[in-house]
């Protein structure tokens, strides 16, 4: 059993084409994943398992998206140097150029009636529902802007205005990548670089599904048309993981040679969400190997699902607070697998948890009691247990 405790001028793309809903068959590689790597290579993982299909050297600037119709990637390169002309590169979806383009330094994007159309907002980032057209925004520093641990739902018709909003700040410090399901009712998700966790939020209810935690900080997501299954880079490492819809670890692609700086996935696809199982509730339940123990002697605390309990589809993080008269530090220890105080702490990292009685404890008999919070992650087989510190 594992219990986990959480107590860290680039062009953009994105295609919007809505098609047929009841569509319910996808092309097998609908749900692959292109990630940019060191902005110097382009390479498609499978879906399945994560495995390299193919790998192209282009330099860029981070830009990435893939066509919606015929899976084709693009990515650009900027001048950088005033008056020159960028580049615009497509690749097929087996991986072979396709073309290229230049872009100009003054092209901007106005509405079919030539009219500018922009609202000022908060500075976040955005995502939007193809099925729908709703656009979701949110993230970003309020020091300096930023919307912070807020998600907005704007309103399509005029973007000065939103449908509604929520308040993360309970759930996760900050919103640094936004990814939405692209069917009917598809999931939101805000990925929290500071918390390494996701929380999914439902936007027909306008509220909180689940939340994960994360291996790795999720500074960039993308969500597998096919299924629902949500893949994350740290903009640090060679890596990209693979989670289900509700965070149960689907694969991990280690090695990619070099920093994944952007991912990317088809954003217009109509797909079906997946069945997915309810996630089970577990009955944690809480023991010790000694109910005394004298100076100089240890006793084990262990939490571990109740008999009978099914283990969960995510990770579960077990609260708890220790009750005595003993003093920390004079008569006892009480220490997490790592040897940090979890007095302090409060809640399970993963292992067991050590009590020892000291050998300059008080020479009177002193009972520690450790007992597990309620939360509606999880029930409780027992609430507690007692472990007295010996005179002698």
């Amino acid at each position: 059993m594992k219990l986990f405790l959480r107590t860290t001028a680039v062009t953009a793309f994105a295609f919007t084409i809505a098609l047929n809903p009841a569509r319910a068959v996808l092309p097998p590689d609908s749900g692959d994943v292109v990630v940019n790597v060191d902005n110097s290579r382009l390479v498609k993982l499978s879906a399945t398992d994560g495995t390299v299909l193919w790998s192209v050297d282009v330099a860029n600037d981070g830009a990435l998206a893939v066509d919606p119709n015929d899976f084709g990637v693009y990515t650009s390169l900027g001048a950088h140097n005033y008056g020159n002309d960028g580049t615009t590169y497509k690749f097929t979806a087996d991986g072979t150029l396709d073309w290229t383009s230049s872009v100009g330094s003054s092209s901007y994007s106005v509405t079919p009636g030539a009219r500018l159309n922009y609202a000022g907002s908060c500075e976040g980032y955005s995502d939007l529902n193809p099925v729908d057209g709703m656009l979701y925004h949110g993230g970003g520093e309020t020091a300096s802007g930023g919307c912070g641990p807020t998600i907005y739902q704007m309103n399509k018709f005029n973007l000065a205005a939103t449908n509604w909003s929520m308040d993360l700040s309970s759930y996760i410090e900050s919103v640094d990548a936004l990814a939405v399901q692209p069917w009917e009712g598809g999931y939101l998700y805000a990925a929290s670089a500071a918390s390494s966790k996701i929380v999914v939020i439902d936007p027909a209810t306008k509220s909180v599904v689940t939340s994960f935690d994360t291996e790795i900080p999720p500074r960039y997501i993308a969500v597998n048309p096919q299924g629902g299954n949500v893949y994350i880079a740290d903009g640090q490492n060679p890596f990209v993981i693979a989670y289900g819809p509700t965070g149960t670890l689907a694969w991990v692609n280690l090695n990619l040679g070099g920093t994944v700086s952007n991912i990317a996935t088809p954003k217009g696809i109509i797909g079906a969400p997946a069945i997915i199982s309810p996630c089970p509730v577990p009955t944690v339940r809480i023991s010790s190997d000694r109910n005394s123990i004298h100076k100089g002697e240890s006793a084990t605390i262990t939490l571990d699902y109740g008999v009978g309990s099914a283990p969960p589809c995510q990770n579960v993080t077990v609260y708890f607070t220790v009750k005595t008269h003993a003093k920390n530090g004079v008569d006892f220890t009480f220490t997490d697998v790592n040897g940090q105080d979890a007095t302090v702490v409060g809640a399970v990292l993963s292992g067991p948890l050590t009590l020892r009685c000291l050998y300059n404890s008080r020479n009177k008999t002193l009972p520690v009691n450790i007992l597990l919070k309620k939360d509606p992650a999880y029930y409780l087989g027992n609430r507690k247990v007692a472990v007295e510190l010996l005179a002698n």
